[in-house]
């Protein structure tokens, strides 16, 4: 079957841009993923496209399609940050600590209160154990960012998985001690 659209019936990048945006805010990751593959066809040069698309892919767990997306991307956008994040965060979720400090090098030009610095820094203290220092670092992150509301929520989440580690190690701990007791108090 021939197309019949006209050119004029097709998608700009902007109108792309919106609509993936639109179905990601739906949690609908069917529909942003069609228009992420139609608008990577028609504007295959769209830094923004890429990273959008990137997200997209993050989201339906294709992690090696994300972070191709999202290289490819970071060179080109005009404000390349919040990709470079994702892509460390998706090195770090994947278990690649090194390569995700390697990419987040590249946020060390901002300030120490930037939020994007703010959560590197508590995602990097968090997996060096550091819960109390990845707790306070993501609060402060959450506080400031007014750019990126979703990745509040996201971080929100980390805070809830440090919370339930900090939670179970406790329990460990008082565990140990009472049966430490309880060993101590045996007749011998």
């Amino acid at each position: 079957m021939v197309d019949m659209r006209s050119e004029s019936d097709q998608l700009d990048e902007t109108e792309y841009k919106h609509l993936i945006a639109y179905y990601i805010d739906k949690n609908d990751s069917s529909e942003a993923l069609k228009l992420t593959k139609q608008s990577l066809l028609s504007h295959p040069d769209s830094a923004e496209l890429k990273y959008l698309g990137g997200t997209v892919y993050a989201d339906i767990g294709m992690y090696d399609k994300a972070k191709e997306l999202l290289t490819d991307a970071i060179d080109t956008l005009k404000s390349p940050e919040p990709a470079v994040f994702q892509l460390g965060l998706l090195y770090l979720t994947s278990g690649q600590i090194e390569q995700a400090g390697q990419i987040w090098q590249r946020l060390s030009s901002l300030p120490e209160n930037h939020f994007l610095r703010c959560f590197v820094d508590g995602l990097t203290a968090m997996v060096r154990d550091r819960f109390d220092a990845a707790q306070v670092a993501i609060e402060q992150g959450i506080s400031t960012n007014t750019e990126l509301p979703a990745l509040n929520i996201d971080m929100e989440k980390v805070l809830i998985q440090i919370a339930q580690i900090t939670d179970n190690n406790a329990a460990a701990e008082s565990s140990h001690i009472l049966l430490s007791r309880y060993d101590s108090q045996k007749p011998s």
